[in-house]
């Protein structure tokens, strides 16, 4: 589900010399019109270094799974913009 960030990153990056500093999507996964989950995709970045965090929390009777977060950091190392990732990690949060 994360694809679709990735092109808007790398448009981004060819559009300016430097990124904006702090990009954030919400948005609401549902299934048969019915929501499922909040979903924040936070996008930050200082001097060549990246985090990318999303963090889910569920809505109505999935809310009761809790939440979860996902966060990749790492370091853009070349001027065509090739990414090379530092560390990432996933956790899940009960209510």
């Amino acid at each position: 589900m994360r694809n679709w960030l990735w092109p808007l990153i790398s448009v981004a990056g060819v559009a300016a010399a430097e990124p904006p500093a702090r990009i954030e999507i919400t948005f609401v996964a549902s299934r048969n019109d019915s929501p499922m989950a909040e979903i924040v995709e936070r996008l930050e970045y200082a001097a060549g270094n990246y985090t990318l965090t999303e963090t889910w929390k569920g809505k109505g009777f999935y809310a009761l799974l809790g939440s979860a977060r996902r966060v990749s950091q790492g370091t853009i190392v070349n001027a065509r913009g090739a990414i090379r990732r530092a560390r990432g990690s996933t956790g899940r949060r009960r209510p």
